[in-house]
């Protein structure tokens, strides 16, 4: 299974209701997974954030900032609110997307 693929069974967990033990246990499991992968696999950073109305030049300056750090951290982003600035500022920062609905998880 790859990083990517983790967070998403991460995110399925989630909106399954997995609000109990069961789904505690899965998360913990999953996440587990990705600090292993990336300690052993890679040596790669890893920045994981989440996103709900955020502001385009907000996202924007954080993106800016870190990239213009020199960091080539893999950046997965949790996007709880389809925005158009949200979807091309990741193209540009070369962000990894992941969906969720807000609602549901709330």
């Amino acid at each position: 299974m790859s990083v990517i693929g983790a967070v998403r069974m991460l995110v399925e967990v989630r909106k399954a209701g997995g609000a109990g033990a069961a789904g505690l246990a899965m998360s913990c499991l999953l996440m587990g997974y990705l600090a292993a992968a990336f300690d052993v696999a890679s040596s790669r950073n890893l920045v994981i954030g989440a996103e709900y109305n955020i502001k385009e030049w907000e996202l924007r300056i954080f993106l800016a900032s870190l990239r213009s750090s020199g960091s080539d951290a893999q950046v997965v982003l949790f996007s709880g609110r389809a925005q158009p600035h949200t979807e091309s500022l990741a193209l540009r920062y070369q962000v990894t997307l992941i969906n969720y609905d807000f609602e549901a998880l709330n």
